[in-house]
């Protein structure tokens, strides 16, 4: 039933306060990435070691080669240590 007219009540204004949420949080994705020291060598040693027919797989924070888990460090001396891996004249 409609209310009759004269009698239309205003809503009554909102009596919450305003939530301060201060500033966003910062998160990983605002922060640039830390360079990698090592993503050149170990790009060129993923590679090497591929061509010379080992199998090259990233395994978490490791490397998985012919299912042995290596670290990036390993990884590199590996494909150093491989005879059947071509090295470029600046890295003997």
């Amino acid at each position: 039933m409609p209310a009759p007219s004269g009698h239309l009540r205003r809503r009554a204004p909102d009596r919450q306060l305003r939530l301060d949420l201060g500033d966003p949080p910062r998160t990983a994705r605002h922060r640039p990435a830390p360079p990698q020291p090592e993503a050149d060598a170990l790009y060129r040693a993923v590679q090497a070691l591929r061509a010379a027919g080992h199998r090259v797989y990233r395994s978490g924070a490791l490397h998985r080669v012919d299912d042995r888990l290596l670290t990036t460090t390993d990884l590199i001396r590996l494909r150093r240590a491989d005879p059947r891996c071509e090295q470029p004249e600046g890295e003997r």
